[in-house]
């Protein structure tokens, strides 16, 4: 018998775009370059510097807001910047 966990629609599809999104974050972060995070409400700019702020979840990648807090970046669109 299945759990409800285990019947949720397109469970490892949200995975699997989580872990791209947060390995295309490092990936930029890490050659130098800078991110910029377009959220509903304004953009921002992460840098090297704050590679401690990501993190990779079960459905999707977050950054801190905050000391404790993490918003989600499922809806967010992630440029590179010069």
């Amino acid at each position: 018998m299945l759990s409800n966990e285990q019947m949720k629609k397109d469970r490892f599809l949200l995975w699997h775009r989580a872990r791209k999104q947060y390995a295309f974050i490092m990936n930029t972060l890490a050659s130098g370059k800078r991110i910029m995070v377009c959220s509903a409400t304004k953009p921002k700019i992460y840098d090297s510097r704050h590679v401690d702020m990501f993190k990779c979840g079960k459905t999707a990648c977050y950054v801190q807001r905050g000391k404790s807090n993490y918003d989600s970046l499922e809806y967010s669109k992630l440029a590179v910047v010069d």
